[in-house]
């Protein structure tokens, strides 16, 4: 076994982060924090004001010169450690929202911190476990489902070259199984944190924390990755998560919106798939590939078709 950050991992475990890292390639881009808010970051409602919520949690004592209360001296002199519930990063995250009220019901996301437990997969297990995550708000306790994750993120109370590297590998894992075990999938966000340094912000700069997590939490489902013509198919449980329906190999039924050439569109409900390898790697197309028959009043019906699912490259 290796250790990491607090963290026991199986052998396999790191040589799957390492292939990965190694199909992103050794050296990734960073843009400045300008560019991330105004092109990467989901916008503003706007209803939110980033400037009066910092007011607010002054005026309440949880941010006190400048800085968060809970955290005067960073991670590294926090209580927890990577293993703990880092308490404090949630009660940041849940202090935001409560300075929010007034969109309490179009809140999407939620932080939480559960690194004792791997989220549930249906297609793909993983024993990666996330140090936290922003998971759809209103999902039952107990672990949470790769695809309901929105955010992953890696933290350490300490700031060296070798920490920032454990985070990366964690965090480009955990990112990489949320798109190759959601169908819907189209991008996802993830975060590191090496003591007081977020990548792309700065944990004193209180206005710009706010400003990230307001976006991010109030987002519409679509803004944060999950594309709306792809669909799980469900069945409602009152008082416990929606559970997937089934395809006959035990596969997620899914409901797929197809728009011919000339713009006519068409529901596909799927039977099961024939190949969806191509969502294995961070690079490409992410081609998945189903049979599925024409949806019509929640029916399959018709000759079965094969159904292609890729992402589409600009220009």
């Amino acid at each position: 076994e290796q250790k990491a950050s607090g963290h026991t991992y199986l052998p396999s475990d790191w040589s799957k982060r390492n292939a990965i890292i190694q199909d992103v390639g050794n050296t990734l881009p960073e843009v400045r924090m300008e560019y991330f808010f105004a092109a990467l970051l989901p916008p503003l409602r706007r209803s939110l004001d980033p400037v009066a919520t910092v007011e607010k949690l002054k005026d309440k004592g949880q941010i006190v010169h400048d800085g968060w209360a809970c955290l005067k001296g960073g991670l590294a002199e926090a209580d927890e450690n990577e293993c703990g519930d880092f308490k404090s990063l949630v009660d940041i995250v849940q202090a935001i929202a409560d300075a929010s009220p007034h969109v309490k019901d179009k809140q999407l996301l939620i932080l939480r911190q559960d690194p004792s437990q791997a989220p549930k997969a249906n297609t793909r297990s993983a024993k990666s476990r996330p140090y936290g995550y922003l998971v759809k708000a209103g999902e039952q306790e107990g672990a949470a489902r790769w695809v309901d994750i929105g955010l992953c993120a890696g933290y350490s109370k300490h700031g060296s070259k070798k920490d920032r590297n454990d985070n990366v590998r964690l965090v480009v894992w955990s990112m990489g199984q949320c798109m190759r075990e959601d169908v819907r999938r189209r991008f996802v966000y993830g975060m590191t944190i090496e003591n007081k340094t977020m990548r792309l912000w700065i944990m004193q700069d209180v206005k710009t924390v706010v400003n990230m997590f307001q976006a991010l939490m109030y987002a519409e489902e679509h803004q944060v990755g999950w594309d709306p013509t792809v669909a799980y198919v469900v069945h409602k449980n009152k008082g416990a998560a929606d559970e997937i329906e089934l395809a006959e190999d035990n596969s997620p039924r899914v409901d797929i919106l197809v728009r011919d050439e000339d713009g006519e569109e068409t529901w596909f409900r799927t039977n099961k798939p024939i190949s969806d390898s191509g969502a294995n790697w961070p690079h490409g197309r992410g081609i998945r590939v189903w049979k599925a028959r024409e949806l019509v009043m929640d029916e399959r019906t018709g000759e079965e078709k094969e159904i292609y699912d890729y992402l589409v490259s600009e220009g």
